[in-house]
């Protein structure tokens, strides 16, 4: 079968909603019905295996600091932080006991750019979050973003505390993207099973908004990236084609493809000529495809390179992202 007729079959499925003309009807009434699959499956998923989750919380963070660019005295003011932000991460129940999917493994890294005084700072978040592949004991990235754009308030000992509903610099930008990740994740093993997770982290991009700290929290211009687009995005019905596209990547292709390698294989060929097609089919930028090639650059570029006809698909690759053009490249010459 070519590329194109692969590609074209997957967007025979979801591809319409890509018409200027798709009716808000219909797609609100697909909207509602894919959220009772996505609480009634998120509920009952896997419920022998993660069947205690209300005692065992949904995300295990490790968060890490680099406060050299600072005096030593915000160095010390700011010894607590990582075990303070550990500790509110890892003890707080997310989903309210509703999580039946593997825990979500999430690293974050500070690093802080400057001091503005008063127990201000300027820092930059970088998150990468995992999850199992299939039954095995490997693991595969999920979520890497970097977040540039960050002003908090801290002050040594103080107790973090989960308000929802109340903004707070610091505290609110981990929620975001706390939720950011548990999305990520359930995304890959229910269709749109982000959703929920998303809207809470649009809830507080909203409260971000408004709250006078504008740094991350308004829409992008285009031209650098804020944390209110990707989240903005990752509720638009326009981008739910690519969501499809996330969830086939992980659940038909890289779960199964160690035990059923042709079923495995056909899968991920899809992915990679529909993902072609979604490129060629939007206009603009795709922050959502940005942070799904920037986790699986690698992992795309090394599980192809032994296909017998692999030209044609590092020529797809390249095109839909040509900032990694360099790997592909390496990859397609083994």
């Amino acid at each position: 079968m070519s590329s194109a007729s692969r590609g074209t079959s997957f967007y025979k499925k979801y591809g319409s909603r890509y018409s200027v003309e798709y009716d808000h009807t219909i797609l609100s009434l697909y909207s509602q019905a894919a959220m009772k699959k996505i609480i009634i499956i998120l509920l009952g998923f896997l419920p022998v295996l993660f069947c205690n989750t209300s005692a065992a919380q949904e995300i295990v963070a490790n968060v890490v600091i680099d406060a050299r660019p600072l005096s030593s005295t915000d160095r010390t003011a700011l010894s607590g932080i990582t075990q303070a932000l550990q500790n509110y991460i890892n003890s707080y129940n997310w989903t309210g006991g509703s999580w039946t999917l593997p825990k979500v493994n999430v690293s974050l890294q500070i690093s802080f750019t400057q001091s503005l005084g008063g127990g201000t700072y300027d820092a930059q978040l970088l998150v990468v979050s995992s999850r199992p592949i299939g039954n095995s004991d490997q693991t595969t990235t999920v979520l890497r973003v970097v977040d540039n754009s960050w002003e908090f308030n801290y002050s040594p000992n103080q107790p973090l505390e989960h308000l929802p509903g109340v903004f707070n610099s610091l505290t609110s930008m981990i929620d975001c993207y706390a939720y950011i990740a548990l999305g990520y994740t359930a995304d890959t093993y229910v269709e749109l099973g982000g959703t929920p997770f998303y809207r809470n982290a649009w809830d507080i991009c909203q409260q971000g908004q408004s709250s006078g700290t504008p740094q991350g929290w308004t829409e992008s211009d285009g031209s650098a990236y804020t944390r209110y687009s990707f989240v903005r995005e990752l509720l638009d019905p326009r981008f739910e084609t690519l969501r499809h596209l996330i969830y086939s990547y992980y659940r038909n292709g890289l779960d199964i493809v160690a035990t059923q390698a042709d079923n495995g294989n056909r899968t991920m060929l899809n992915v990679v000529d529909s993902l072609y097609l979604f490129k060629n089919n939007i206009s603009g930028p795709s922050i959502t495809l940005d942070r799904f090639l920037d986790a699986k650059y690698l992992e795309l570029a090394q599980f192809f390179a032994d296909f017998p006809d692999k030209g044609s698909i590092y020529d797809e690759l390249e095109t839909i992202d040509p900032s990694h053009q360099t790997y592909y490249e390496e990859y397609r010459n083994k």
